[in-house]
């Protein structure tokens, strides 16, 4: 359910619309049934400036016409389960990835220019474990003035 639309001039790259009949998910845009994807050995894209009514199967389709994709991530707010805006897209070969990044970065989606770039850093093992473990930094206490 992609169109690509025709460049206003020919220094701008092509306009990709995507219909707005995506089903979302009320978590993050993945299948959690089974818990997070294994994406060990996956080379990861950040998404970011995404339009909110991009679906995790949007960027699949999108995506896929560059290599083989192991994973798509749509982290969505918990409150209003909407999109945050931003997405990941794994790939499990790294030249398909750099592919990927070269052709759909500054794309335009649904209006939108997307900036695609290599994830700075890699996911969490469980994520909750990383402000779970951190020092208080809360005021008060003992504390010897």
């Amino acid at each position: 359910s992609e169109q690509i639309l025709s460049p206003e001039r020919s220094s701008f790259p092509p306009c990709i619309q995507i219909s707005s009949t995506a089903q979302h998910s009320h978590m993050g845009d993945h299948d959690t049934s089974a818990g997070p994807p294994d994406i060990a050995g996956l080379y990861s894209l950040k998404i970011d400036n995404l339009d909110f009514q991009v679906s995790r199967n949007d960027i699949r389709t999108m995506f896929a016409k560059y290599g083989n994709v192991g994973d798509v991530y749509v982290p969505r707010d918990h409150i209003t389960k909407q999109s945050r805006g931003f997405a990941f897209v794994r790939f499990k070969d790294r030249q398909e990835a750099e592919d990927a990044l070269r052709e759909m970065n500054e794309k335009k989606i649904n209006g939108r220019e997307v900036r695609v770039s290599f994830a700075e850093r890699p996911r969490a093992e469980n994520p909750r474990e990383h402000y779970e473990n951190k020092e208080s930094r809360g005021g008060g206490g003992d504390r010897d003035r």
